[in-house]
């Protein structure tokens, strides 16, 4: 939360001052004003616009009180080092040691003096590049991790301010330390499983057969399945099958009753309503959205 205030001969940094710290206690508020000067009515507008862009370039300072100098544009901007990113699986440091470095480097006194949000940009845009590169050689992909419990939205924020960022940097490396944790947790009777229907998913596929190639009991084997993937395994099969036949119906023109035969349903009706289920569209309405949004696009 932002208060902009426009100065007056009542209402002095000081008491702004004490203004913020009540704010601070009994609100938990982060709120930075900003002290203008004095203006006739037709300057208004103007200051008013003058104070949003220096609030804007403020990332650092919470709970201060900022004061408007009429050449502040001009004044030279201190270029900030920032940190050596370098080669995380190089460096053989955890994602833990390496998170508390770079919170470390956000939080010390010296960069918070000097830094404007285009050194946030480019301090971001090294941590992911590093972060990218780290889970390419694990085969895990940045962007799935990014779509993880509002992580996207705490990516287009973080540029706002350092706490942002440092709370971004945070999630980003804890939620990275989960998904490698799971990878490499997971089981390779559910691996062989997944594996089998990936290859088989046209075909008739059933439990008893399932359980029968992994040597489980049929409900143990679904048991051991969902706890890895979150759904049982028929409804896994459903979802490749689906995810298989909405790529068919954006990249071919084949009829939807050779697609159903093609993902494995021997039944039109069932394939239809299966699909609708899934999609929340019959097979011909998602190809008509997919064809209208591909038409939009090349115009």
């Amino acid at each position: 939360m932002y208060c902009i205030i426009s100065k007056a001969d009542t209402l002095t940094e000081k008491h702004l001052q004490c203004f913020l710290q009540e704010k601070s206690i009994f609100e938990k508020s982060e709120i930075c004003c900003v002290l203008g000067d004095t203006v006739y009515a037709s300057g208004i507008c103007e200051m008013f616009s003058e104070l949003i862009a220096l609030l804007e370039t403020n990332i650092a300072e919470n709970l201060s009180v900022l004061q408007w100098k009429k050449n502040w544009r001009q004044e030279k901007i201190e270029v900030i080092e920032l940190p050596l990113f370098g080669n995380l699986q190089k460096q053989s440091e955890s994602l833990e040691s390496y998170g508390r470095k770079l919170v470390d480097w956000l939080n010390c006194d010296k960069i918070r003096s000097k830094i404007q949000k285009r050194d946030l940009e480019r301090f971001q845009s090294g941590f992911e590049q590093v972060l990218f590169a780290y889970l390419k050689e694990r085969n895990i992909d940045l962007f799935s991790i990014l779509s993880t419990g509002g992580l996207n939205k705490q990516k287009q924020q973080a540029t706002s301010g350092l706490k942002m960022m440092s709370l971004y940097v945070s999630r980003l490396l804890e939620v990275t330390e989960q998904s490698i944790r799971k990878q490499y947790d997971r089981n390779p009777v559910v691996e062989q499983i997944k594996a089998y229907i990936e290859l088989n998913y046209e075909k008739e596929i059933n439990r008893k057969d399932l359980s029968a190639l992994v040597f489980l009991n049929p409900d143990y084997m679904d048991r051991v399945f969902k706890e890895q993937e979150g759904i049982s395994v028929n409804r896994y099969i459903n979802k490749v099958r689906m995810e298989k036949a909405q790529l068919l119906l954006e990249k071919t023109q084949m009829q939807v009753l050779e697609i159903a035969d093609k993902v494995g349903y021997s039944s039109l009706s069932n394939f239809n309503m299966q699909f609708k289920q899934y999609c929340g569209l019959s097979p011909n309405q998602y190809r008509k959205r997919i064809r209208n949004r591909q038409n939009v696009e090349i115009q």
